[in-house]
């Protein structure tokens, strides 16, 4: 190195040598050792060493993983925050861009459109599929129904059923009340024991009618054995009505005897008097009133079995049949006209908003 390359005061600058006043080579060991690093650096050390108050090397580990730990989880909030904004401004700018370029926004609004009615048209039919496949069941199976029993006409039955039987408790409670009073006149038990025979003998009038009606539907069936049967059954259950009404009248006549003569006659004795004048001579009855009583109840009796007998179509178990299938069928209709107007819908929607669109 020439004189004029060294820096001023060279002598006492760390890394020339005083010997030969050059840089020394980069030779480590040479170099700590002539310039007294070695030696200076074990000095400071000592100096330096760290006293007993000073936290100890686990203890300062541990603030240092501490203070690690807070700058992460502060650095990991400032990204997300970061991120976050940024995200809110790139959706913004998506949307004013794609409403700046209505074309786009109008492709996609079809194909999402196109979409929807698809997904919803494939849900409608899938369930009216197996609408319309019960349907076919039930009717085939009234089909073979009116073939195997000869049946050309349709099934009759009402329309509503509430509606039709109303009828019959209207004519139960005309009885009740008809009976209440023939009854609560004469009676010892005056009106709550007239009141209780009277529901007692028209419960018994309607019961026997239902039931009669609900068996002569089986007459019409081909089978020889079974129309005997309806036939015994319907004979016995119109004696019993018949006997139990001539019974009614006899129980008042009781009655009236039993106050005519000043006797305290309960109501089982009443009913015994009158079973035995049935036996002995069912026929006539000694007044009006007690002729009135049981004609009232043979009537509601005759009105109950026509009401039991077509509250159904009288070919036993063709009215079921027939409106389990038309049933199935109405629902079906009800369930695709629902289907076809929500489909209308969402196309009336779609189309809403692609002219909105165009008119941007």
């Amino acid at each position: 190195m020439k004189n004029w390359d060294r820096p001023a005061n060279w002598e006492n600058t760390v890394g020339f040598g005083k010997a030969t006043g050059e840089y020394i080579r980069l030779d480590s060991e040479r170099w700590i050792k002539e310039n007294r690093i070695q030696k200076i650096g074990a000095e400071r050390g000592k100096n330096n060493l760290p006293s007993q108050e000073e936290a100890k090397p686990d203890e300062t580990y541990r603030k240092i993983c501490a203070f690690v730990e807070k700058v992460a989880a502060n650095t990991k909030q400032a990204v997300q925050e970061y991120v976050n904004d940024h995200l809110a401004i790139f959706r913004e700018i998506e949307a004013t861009w794609r409403k700046e370029n209505p074309a786009i926004n109008l492709g996609n609004l079809i194909n999402k459109g196109c979409q929807d009615i698809e997904q919803q048209a494939e849900l409608y039919l899938g369930d009216l599929a197996k609408e319309q496949e019960r349907y076919n069941e039930a009717y085939s199976d009234l089909r073979q129904f009116r073939n195997q029993n000869d049946l050309l006409r349709v099934a009759h039955y009402p329309n509503s059923l509430w509606a039709h039987w109303l009828w019959v408790v209207i004519a139960a409670l005309f009885e009740t009340f008809v009976s209440a009073n023939l009854l609560s006149s004469v009676s010892r038990g005056g009106v709550i024991e007239g009141w209780m025979v009277a529901f007692a003998l028209t419960a018994v009038n309607v019961v026997l009618g239902i039931g009669t009606g609900l068996i002569l539907r089986y007459k019409n069936l081909r089978h020889i054995f079974l129309k005997i049967i309806v036939a015994v059954l319907t004979c016995l259950l119109a004696s019993l009505a018949l006997a139990w009404n001539i019974i009614a009248g006899h129980v008042r006549d009781s009655y009236v005897e039993a106050e005519n003569t000043g006797r305290l006659e309960t109501l089982d004795q009443a009913f015994a008097t009158a079973f035995g004048k049935l036996l002995d001579q069912p026929l006539p009855w000694e007044s009006l009133e007690s002729a009135t009583l049981a004609f009232v109840g043979i009537a509601v009796f005759m009105f109950t079995i026509y009401k039991a007998y077509i509250s159904d179509d009288t070919f036993p178990g063709y009215g079921a049949k027939d409106r389990k299938a038309y049933g199935l069928h109405d629902q079906y209709q009800k369930n695709l006209n629902s289907a076809l107007k929500d489909l209308n819908s969402i196309r009336d929607n779609t189309s809403s908003a692609i002219e909105e669109i165009k008119a941007r």
